[in-house]
């Protein structure tokens, strides 16, 4: 699913680029008719790829929600999880652990909890002010 979805975002991205920029960019460099054969191409692999991309995003998409929802093991994952970073004890988690799935931990998945975090040590304004 992922490579159906990756490999037709690149096909969809460049000749996309090509119908975009290409009569400006392209045509002086590769003259009419392989500028004429290449847009053409690119036309038609736009439109017989564009559903194989829409149908792939939303398969992704439900297989990400359907493997966020909170499980049995979640509970389990909380209480042993000093566990594994103490001990390195294995535990069941499934595809995503309990604290990577949205909701978990501090209102948000440890995602969220990251990109919080390296946002306010960049953007934060008492680590730019001289000490007092």
């Amino acid at each position: 699913m992922h490579w159906s979805t990756a490999i037709s975002f690149c096909i969809l991205g460049l000749s996309g680029l090509i119908m975009l920029f290409g009569k400006h960019v392209l045509l002086p460099i590769i003259g009419y008719t392989l500028f004429a054969w290449l847009t053409s191409l690119g036309k038609n692999l736009h439109n017989f790829i564009a559903p194989l991309f829409i149908v792939s995003v939303i398969a992704m998409v439900i297989i990400w929600v359907r493997d966020n929802l909170p499980k049995a093991y979640d509970a389990m994952w909380f209480r042993h999880a000093w566990g594994f970073f103490m001990r390195g004890e294995h535990i069941p988690s499934g595809r995503f652990n309990a604290g990577e799935k949205p909701g978990s931990g501090r209102g948000g998945g440890a995602k969220r909890d990251r990109f919080r975090g390296a946002a306010w040590c960049c953007c934060s304004r008492t680590s730019t002010r001289p000490a007092q």
